[in-house]
C-alpha cells in the first residue's frame, strides 16, 4: 500500500488508530506539546482575531466558528470564554461546529464544552452546512496523510509499504496514482539519487471542500511547515517525515502503528495556490511569533492591571512567542473570503504572503 494509506489507518482507524484512543495525546501526559498546552492565552490571542473579523464582516448573525482537528475542545473552549469577556456582542451570535469524526474525542469535547450548548459536531466537511464565519485549526494538516517519494536521479518514484514477518518494510514501486504524478512534476529535479520527502495530495481536496462551505469570512491555519523552497532543499535528503511518542522523536515510521504520531511540515505553498484557486483570497503568511506580536497590543490593553495574573499571561506569551521554542516553527496562513481588503492584526508586522510564499512570480 501507500504510505499515505499506511498513515490513514495508523492514525485514523476506527477501532485500531492512534486518534481514536481516549487517552492523553498532547502535554506533559501526552507524546507532544502544542501551543494550547502552554494555557489559555493562546485560545484568548485568537478570540481578539475572530472579534476583529466578526467586524470586518459587518457583525454577521449567526457568527460561525468552526474548528477541526479539536483534541479535547480546550483551544474552543478558551476561544469561547475570551469572546464572552472581550466582546459579548460577538459572543451572543456566535454559533459553533467541530469536525470530529471519533465518537471517544466527541464525547471528551462536549464534556469540556458542557457551558456553551450552541456548539455542534459534524463527522466530515461534508456534513458542514454553508456558514459565514472562521475555520481554524492548530497543528491539522501536519497530520494529514502522505505520501513519501524517491528521487532515482532521472525520475521520481513512491515509497511503498508492504509486509512479511516481522513487520512492515519499504519497497519502491512506480507512481500511478495520478494526482501524485502531478505533484511530484512541481518537485526539484536537481537532487542527488535517493533523496526522498513527502507529498499530501489531501491538502487540495480539504481546501476545495471548504472553500464551497464557506461563504464569507477566513480560514486560520497554524502548524509547522514552511513555503515550498524550504521544504525541499537539497539538506533535507530524508525529508522531514517523523514520529513520536512519549515526547520522543523516531525516524522509524512503520515501527507501531497505531501507538505513534506520524507527521510531516506542511507545503505552505502548494496550500495557498490550491486555495487561490478555490477563490480564496491570501490575506496573510508568517511565523507564530509575528502572528502573535501582532495579537497582543489587543489582548494586553485590555489585561487586568499588574498582578499574579498577569505575570502568569506573560510568561505564557513568551513562550509562544519565543523563536527558539514555539514561535519560528509554527506558521499561521490565513486564507479569506472578505470584502474588506484592510490588512488583519495578526499579519501587521509579516512580510507580503505571495512574495514569500513565491506565488504569482
Amino acid at each position: 500500500m501507500s504510505f499515505a494509506s499506511f498513515m490513514a489507518q495508523a492514525l485514523y482507524h476506527p477501532d485500531e488508530g492512534y486518534y481514536r484512543a481516549s487517552q492523553q495525546r498532547t502535554g506533559r501526559a501526552g507524546d507532544f506539546y502544542t501551543s494550547v498546552s502552554v494555557g489559555p492565552l493562546f485560545g484568548r490571542l485568537l478570540a481578539r482575531q475572530f472579534i476583529e473579523l466578526w467586524h470586518r464582516m459587518g457583525c454577521p448573525a449567526p457568527f460561525t466558528l468552526v474548528e477541526q482537528g479539536a483534541n479535547d475542545g480546550t483551544l474552543l473552549r478558551d476561544v469561547l470564554e475570551a469572546i464572552r469577556a472581550f466582546a459579548p456582542e460577538c459572543f451572543a451570535q456566535t454559533l459553533c461546529f467541530i469536525v470530529e469524526p471519533f465518537p471517544e474525542l466527541e464525547a471528551r469535547q462536549r464534556q469540556t464544552l458542557a457551558q456553551f450548548p450552541h456548539t455542534e459536531w459534524v463527522r466530515d466537511l461534508l456534513h458542514l452546512p454553508k456558514f459565514e464565519g472562521i475555520h481554524f485549526s492548530n497543528e491539522l494538516l501536519d497530520a494529514f496523510p502522505f505520501h513519501r517519494v524517491f528521487w532515482t536521479g532521472s525520475h521520481w518514484e513512491e515509497l511503498a509499504v508492504a509486509w512479511a514477518e516481522p513487520g512492515f518494510f519499504w519497497i519502491r514501486v512506480p507512481i500511478t496514482h495520478p494526482e501524485l504524478q502531478h505533484a511530484v512534476k512541481i518537485l526539484p529535479d536537481d537532487r542527488p539519487p535517493g533523496y526522498t520527502t513527502e507529498v499530501r495530495t489531501s491538502v487540495t481536496h480539504w481546501i476545495k471542500t471548504l472553500a464551497d462551505r464557506l461563504q464569507t469570512g477566513a480560514v486560520l491555519v497554524v502548524d509547522y511547515g514552511y513555503p515550498r523552497s524550504e521544504l525541499y532543499r537539497p539538506e533535507r535528503s530524508e525529508g522531514t517525515a517523523t514520529a513520536y511518542h512519549g515526547h520522543r522523536q523516531h525516524s522509524n515510521l512503520l515501527a507501531n502503528p497505531g501507538a505513534d504520531d506520524l507527521t510531516a511540515h506542511v507545503d505552505f505553498t502548494t496550500l495557498a495556490e490550491a486555495a487561490l484557486a478555490s477563490r480564496f483570497q491570501l490575506r496573510g503568511f508568517c511565523d507564530q511569533s509575528r502572528f502573535l506580536a501582532g495579537l497582543g497590543p489587543l489582548h494586553f490593553e485590555d489585561c487586568p492591571v499588574p498582578g499574579p495574573e498577569m505575570e502568569k499571561e506573560l510568561r505564557a506569551f513568551k513562550t509562544l512567542f519565543h523563536p527558539g521554542i514555539m514561535g519560528s516553527s509554527f506558521k499561521a496562513l490565513c486564507l479569506a473570503k472578505l470584502p474588506d481588503p484592510k490588512p488583519l492584526s495578526g499579519f501587521r508586522f509579516g512580510p507580503d504572503p505571495a512574495t514569500v510564499l513565491e506565488i504569482g512570480g
